[in-house]
């Protein structure tokens, strides 16, 4: 059964589940005079009476999901960690990873915003008359906050290729070089002390292609075991795969595929799965190519890196590996979250109280006016497709409060409704929805197509779907927040246009959908 984010990207349009994490898009910031700090870096310092608190700055995509650790290597340190977006605003920060066995901090698969430069900061933590001080370590990673494992094939790992026909890797200078030495081969090597890694873990490796050879695939095993392995490749196509390998053969799970990201790779790729239970995300180039989901095989399994040729190939490929990272979850005692994360008068049927606590967290200014207020709506759709109806009578406006009470109607769960919001045309608008089974998605509608997209399960604390959520959009600039009853769900990158607002039904297979909104109010400062 199709979830509604997948009938968006296969019906309407083509929508790219975004939100993944983008890691290869972490480079030096060039502005400010803070120290720059670059994927995988690992800096140390002290804090003391005279330096309480130490800053670095990175830049990052929007979707990139880091984590950073910090662990005192001397002293009675306690740190603090806080990460920072451009405006200064406090996004996540994290005391200890699990008081008081361990007074490290670590901030897990922090998700940020938009493209820019974004702020770490490292403080020592005040205890009872004074603050604690002492050396420490900070480390920046991709996805997950636990290095299971960091080769720089430097030696100290040793490698070898266990299947799939005539092929040699040799580690050497800090690179794993696989050959093919013959055609229609896909051949995959392993470390030799195997590594087991667990259902929830992310996996990296750089790949160059060192030859001219006239066509080749690169990919990353996983879940490696005596029945079977799977298998994520792209090629010099411009596609990519997600393929299981049991009895000799590969079996396709996602068939090859294009996509745009892998168009002009020539021979260097970023590769990255991300894997949770049976659920797998697939990257490039720090870019998200497709997610995909598969119980073939279970958790824990090895790891390993793959080369192929294709039949009748004169010049097979030769391929140089770097940097193989596989990273797990830090178990964390404490909520990473700013407070500023979440909405206390989320309940609130008014503007009032909620409008005061955004202008306090300072993510909005003070004096807006309310200029709308609707205490029911409704829009359905009997046929697969989306019915709108607009609000606010022909009103336009940039940067404004939505709150609204949303309550969805279908025999589908498939099925969702939403919200228009910066719309100038019916060619072009912004869409918020929800669907029945937890999932939220934001998408820019364009001409003929949603681009880009985000799509993420969203649960409330109980952890179970539901048919009403009380929504609160927040539009300032070129951003967006999306508070789902008082959590926040997303914050993204949103043109900054001037447009009306509306509400919407969606219907996946033409079931009928009825979506109720209760006490919508809208305040503008324009």
């Amino acid at each position: 059964m199709m979830r509604l984010s997948q009938w968006l990207r296969l019906g309407l349009a083509t929508i790219l589940l975004l939100g993944g994490l983008g890691l290869s898009g972490l480079v030096a910031a060039q502005e400010d005079d803070l120290p720059v700090l670059r994927l995988m870096d690992s800096v140390t310092g002290r804090l003391d009476a005279a330096t309480t608190e130490q800053r670095w700055q990175f830049e990052a995509s929007q979707g990139d999901r880091v984590s950073v650790l910090a662990q005192r290597l001397d002293g009675d340190l306690d740190p603090l960690l806080q990460i920072f977006d451009g405006r200064g605003r406090l996004l996540a920060e994290n005391d200890d990873i699990a008081y008081p066995e361990r007074l490290d901090a670590a901030l897990e698969g922090v998700e940020l915003p938009r493209d820019g430069t974004y702020e770490l900061r490292v403080a020592a933590f005040e205890g009872e008359g004074a603050a604690t001080q002492g050396r420490f370590r900070v480390t920046l990673l991709p996805a997950y906050a636990d290095p299971l494992l960091v080769d720089d094939f430097d030696g100290a790992t040793a490698w070898e290729v266990v299947s799939g026909g005539e092929a040699e890797a040799q580690v050497a200078a800090g690179d794993l070089t696989f050959e093919v030495l013959e055609a229609g081969t896909v051949a995959w090597a392993v470390p030799v002390m195997p590594v087991q890694v667990p259902d929830q873990a992310y996996v990296q490796a750089q790949a160059e292609v060192t030859n001219e050879a006239d066509y080749w695939e690169v990919g990353l095993v996983f879940r490696l075991a005596e029945e079977g392995f799977f298998l994520f490749s792209v090629s010099s196509r411009g596609d990519w795969a997600f393929q299981s390998g049991q009895a000799g053969r590969l079996t396709p799970i996602e068939d090859w595929r294009e996509h745009p990201a892998l168009a002009d790779l020539e021979g260097l790729a970023t590769l990255g799965v991300l894997m949770d239970g049976s659920r797998f995300s697939f990257y490039a180039n720090g870019v998200l190519l497709g997610e995909a989901e598969s119980d073939l095989l279970a958790a824990p399994g090895g790891i390993g890196l793959s080369v192929g040729s294709v039949d009748r190939q004169t010049v097979l490929p030769v391929v140089r590996f770097g940097g193989l990272l596989v990273s797990t979850p830090l178990a964390t005692a404490e909520d990473q979250t700013a407070e500023t994360a979440g909405l206390a008068s989320w309940q609130s049927p008014t503007s009032e109280p909620i409008i005061a606590e955004l202008v306090e967290q300072g993510l909005i200014p003070a004096g807006g006016s309310q200029v709308m207020l609707v205490p029911e709506s409704f829009t359905s759709k009997a046929l697969a497709g989306l019915q709108t109806l607009g609000l606010g009578q022909g009103r336009t406006q940039t940067d404004f409060v939505l709150g609204t009470t949303v309550r969805i109607e279908s025999d589908s769960p498939e099925n969702g409704c939403g919200l228009l919001f910066r719309q100038e045309s019916e060619a072009h608008y912004s869409l918020l929805f929800l669907d029945a089974l937890g999932g939220l998605g934001l998408a820019e509608w364009q001409t003929d197509r949603f681009d880009p997209a985000f799509y993420t399960d969203w649960r409330p604390s109980s952890g179970t779907p539901t048919t009403t959520g009380r929504v609160v959009l927040v539009a300032a600039g070129d951003e967006v927040r999306v508070y789902l009853d008082g959590q926040l769900a997303a914050v993204r990158s949103n043109p900054a246009v001037s447009g009306g607002i509306g509400i919407a039904a969606l219907s996946y297979d033409g079931v009928f959908v009825n979506c109720h909104f209760g006490d919508t109010w809208l305040v503008t400062w324009e």
